[in-house]
């Protein structure tokens, strides 16, 4: 999500029901469940209430959060892109040639940033100070104290969210790209960890969370009312950011090509990235969806292949059950062995 300026809400009474104690699906495991929303009385959750897309540009908030606590809602979910993290704190078109413009959005464009909007991108003290903006705010913390009545109180900030004693009303979250402190940001970004350890530390996770493992990104799954027949809820936050890879080369090929014939052109570095950039030269941008779905798979003789339902054929059960490369020596396709599998995506760091 890169522009938007309205805060999201929305209030949803829970309707996606599941047997109580189920398995997942087809015996897959998403991850480990935690279980929320059973008060000791036996009452569960009625409504669940997401948004994401907090106005960038630090804006009053307090009409919102109202709004949302005035629905009461029994859980809050943060859908993505609760701070961003990437915008300056100064808006960059009035305040020219101040210090604060001078530090956030005089810099040199590159594959990261880009003057003057977003200068800020994968600033780790930037991003704190921006998170703690908006811990800060009014409105924000009424929602909190809605959530978490007391916790503040006792000590607890930002308060736990998902421990049911303190926070009665979970709190959940998982972020998009300008939470992730990169717009439209892929598993390139510098500091990835902290950028997850910020997040994770913002909505209240629990230092010991699994969540916070590394190498892997802050995706995780909650059973609400969790025993409750008839009223179990599965919640998957799927992370978006961390292992995504950069686009692929044929969608903005073209394009970039066009931009490189103007050096003054503000997504001219991006463009030389793209097309030019990564370790070896070849360019930051992703080759397997153009080798293998456009062009491999394009060829009829290969349905032959063994592996064709496996990157082909999109109706078969088989279908992206493998990680697959071409081989070289005989044109087929093959599972990747060692550092096989990076030849055909991109090896920027």
């Amino acid at each position: 999500l890169t522009t938007a300026v309205v805060f999201l809400v929305v209030v949803l009474a829970v309707v996606l029901a599941r047997p109580a104690n189920s398995d997942d699906d087809d015996g897959v495991t998403i991850a480990p469940d935690d279980t929320l929303g059973v008060s000791s009385d036996g009452a569960g959750m009625d409504v669940i209430a997401f948004g994401s897309c907090t106005s960038y540009d630090l804006r009053d908030l307090d009409d919102v959060f109202d709004a949302i606590v005035a629905a009461e809602p029994d859980a809050w979910i943060w859908a993505g892109d609760a701070v961003y993290l990437d915008d300056p704190t100064v808006n960059c078109a009035v305040f020219q040639n101040t210090s604060a413009w001078a530090e956030q959005c005089a810099c040199e464009s590159d594959w990261l940033h880009k003057c003057c909007f977003s200068c800020m991108a994968g600033e780790v003290d930037h991003s704190l100070n921006r998170y703690l903006l908006m811990l800060r705010n009014r409105g924000y913390n009424t929602l909190l104290e809605y959530l978490c009545p007391g916790a503040t109180d006792a000590g607890y900030f930002p308060p736990p969210g998902t421990d049911s004693e303190l926070c009665p009303r979970p709190l959940l979250g998982v972020y998009d790209d300008h939470d992730y402190g990169w717009n439209n940001g892929n598993y390139r970004l510098p500091d990835r960890d902290e950028f997850k350890e910020m997040y994770l530390d913002f909505i209240g996770e629990s230092a010991t969370s699994p969540r916070r493992l590394t190498s892997r990104g802050a995706y995780w799954k909650y059973a609400m009312n969790d025993g409750l027949s008839g009223a179990g809820v599965d919640v998957l936050l799927l992370d978006e950011r961390y292992e995504r890879e950069p686009l692929p080369c044929f969608r903005r090929r073209e394009y970039c090509l066009q931009v490189l014939d103007y050096p003054e052109d503000s997504n001219y570095a991006w463009c030389d990235d793209f097309l030019n950039g990564g370790v070896e030269g070849e360019g930051s941008c992703c080759m397997k969806d153009e080798l293998i779905w456009e062009g491999w798979c394009k060829n009829e003789t290969h349905q032959a292949s063994a592996w064709w339902p496996y990157a082909c054929d999109v109706t078969s059960d088989l279908y992206g059950t493998v990680a697959l490369v071409i081989d070289e020596d005989t044109g087929d396709l093959a599972p990747p062995t060692g550092d096989e599998a990076w030849g055909q995506s991109q090896s920027s760091p």
